[in-house]
């Protein structure tokens, strides 16, 4: 669906819209309305399951969302994906404190959860929901527009793949009122610390891998404003020809699933070089800032 039809639906006037296409880089998003969220799901959870292999359940099923909410408060969107999948044995929690930042953070913990598993045990975090509310899908004031997007991931400590070498996370609680922040501070502060915020925790993920800003071969941010991240690329001082911003017309931003999205995208397209590195960064409101370094493994 074309911004500017969402943005019709929310009163948006034509140089609004304008201005999100034009400076922010958000031209369509995925949205059907009458798509069950487990429907939106359960193929990448499949997915996922299928690419990793074996018969042995996964030890955790973990399920990101950005919003406070995806559902009725009676309804375990986790439980529910997990009877979907016929995993009977496997515990579920949900990870949403930290916005668009969380599945960053789902990772890390699913990392620590399996420390304690016997070798060859597993966690699927899956992630994605839908925008539902005027205020859920549209954040003029910042230039984004939120989309439908889910991805799954498989997690071990001894199975081929990508390894994790770093994760970092920096919050701000001064802006804990979450969406309501546009009205309540000045929307520059708010940019300001975004920008500063993460650049920090770029630095802290290169440090613990020891490595430079000139070792990563992709960064892989997620579709929020092309405003905002031309100003960390520019903080940064990285060539903008490394930052992966190919999807942000085409899907906008997606809450907690676009870096991942984007990661899947350049693995796809045979981007991703073995041991060669990528840093994922993500901004959340309320506000968390997160980082996470990734080697890549033989394909």
């Amino acid at each position: 669906m074309r911004v500017s039809e969402i943005g019709a639906l929310h009163g948006l006037a034509p140089r609004q819209v304008a201005v999100l296409e034009r400076m922010h880089g958000v031209a369509r998003v995925r949205w059907d309305p009458d798509l069950a969220l487990l429907d939106l799901l359960l193929p990448p959870a499949r997915k996922a399951l299928e690419r990793a292999g074996g018969r042995r359940e996964p030890a955790y099923l973990i399920y990101v969302h950005a919003s406070p909410e995806v559902a009725p408060a009676d309804v375990s969107v986790a439980r529910e994906l997990r009877n979907a999948l016929g995993l009977g044995q496997t515990q579920v929690f949900t990870v949403s404190q930290q916005a668009c930042a969380s599945t960053l953070a789902a990772l890390e913990i699913a990392g620590g959860l399996l420390r304690a598993e016997p070798p060859g045990a597993r966690a699927l975090v899956v992630n994605g929901e839908h925008p539902f509310t005027e205020l859920n899908q549209m954040h003029y004031p910042i230039g984004d527009v939120m989309g439908e997007g889910a991805t799954a991931t498989v997690v071990s400590w001894d199975s081929p793949g990508d390894e994790i070498r770093g994760y970092a996370v920096r919050h701000d609680g001064s802006f804990a009122d979450l969406l309501t922040l546009y009205e309540a501070l000045p929307r520059r502060r708010f940019v300001d610390t975004s920008i500063d915020m993460t650049v920090k925790v770029i630095g802290e993920v290169l440090s613990q891998g020891g490595l430079t800003l000139g070792d990563i071969d992709h960064f892989i941010p997620s579709n929020i404003s092309r405003v905002f991240w031309s100003q960390v690329v520019n903080a940064l001082g990285v060539d903008r020809d490394r930052v992966f911003l190919d999807n942000l017309p085409r899907y906008g931003h997606c809450f907690a699933a676009d870096s991942l999205i984007n990661y899947e995208t350049l693995r796809e397209h045979g981007r991703l070089t073995p041991g060669g590195y990528s840093l994922l960064a993500c901004p959340g409101l309320g506000a968390s800032f997160a980082a996470m370094l990734l080697r890549h493994g033989a394909r």
